[in-house]
């Protein structure tokens, strides 16, 4: 399929995720029962369960993490799932990338540009899961109510707003127009924010978006997105550079995954 494999004398091996080497019909979809009506043009009727809604808010680690316990910032922050990679550990990546691999990337590189301050590029897609993607916004809506009702108990609904505001401002997101009859034309993200109380930290409270969340009769854009190769350089010779050269240049870009368009 889309990923590399181990000859043995017995078989064949499969080297990275399942989703790049099996069949999609071989992937067993996460399955829930839910109970969603269809949402009338006044914008009422959306309902699904609860347990529902808590997987998505919450959604389980899918990997055994055993600092949980100690630290309460996002797994993400951790970077646990590098701590376990090849790269960590002193080994190489596979460098063999397939025929598919390497038409996606190039289409990705040529897509590229920039234009007013902003760097633009073409998002890759598995064509053949995006004919799959279905409007989600029953339980995107349910997961609002739940994620307002938590910030008004907190007193702190204002300060979570002022986030998309400020990004408003900033030109990182734009409002869009849509009455209720047209939810079900759109694809909806959910999402719920995090805070962080540290003195070092730059942002006290982010949004957080759950795209990977699917059911059995559809799956989100982020399983229709091709998740690309690693293109990064190597750490290693990064790390000769920096100690060999006379003079270093380090620079932080404010918010730079927010100004990608």
């Amino acid at each position: 399929m889309n990923d590399t494999a181990w000859q043995t004398p017995t078989g064949i091996i499969p080297i990275g995720n399942t989703n790049h080497v099996l069949h999609e019909e071989q992937i067993n979809p996460f399955n829930t029962v839910t109970k969603i009506q269809n949402y009338d043009q006044m914008g009422k009727g959306h309902s699904c369960s609860d347990s529902f809604v808590h997987s998505i808010m919450n959604p389980a680690p899918s990997y055994s993490d055993p600092f949980a316990d100690i630290f309460e910032e996002s797994l993400v922050d951790r970077g646990l799932e590098w701590t376990f990679s090849l790269e960590s550990l002193g080994l190489p990546e596979a460098e063999t990338i397939s025929d598919y691999d390497h038409q996606k990337v190039n289409e990705f590189m040529r897509s590229i540009g920039y234009q007013d301050g902003h760097y633009l590029v073409r998002l890759p897609w598995h064509e053949y899961r995006l004919r799959r993607v279905h409007s989600n916004h029953h339980v995107t809506l349910k997961v609002l109510e739940r994620v307002i009702k938590n910030l008004e108990k907190k007193n702190l609904y204002q300060e979570y707003v002022k986030v998309f505001e400020d990004q408003e401002k900033e030109g990182i997101i734009e409002p869009l127009q849509c009455p209720p009859e047209k939810y079900k034309d759109y694809v909806w993200f959910p999402h719920r924010p995090v805070f962080k109380n540290e003195d070092t930290s730059t942002t006290k409270i982010r949004p957080v978006f759950n795209c990977s969340f699917k059911t059995k009769n559809f799956i989100l854009l982020i399983y229709a997105a091709y998740p690309g190769v690693n293109l990064s350089e190597d750490m290693l010779n990064l790390t000769l550079r920096f100690r060999t050269n006379k003079y270093i240049f380090l620079a932080d870009i404010r918010k730079p995954f927010l100004i990608i368009h």
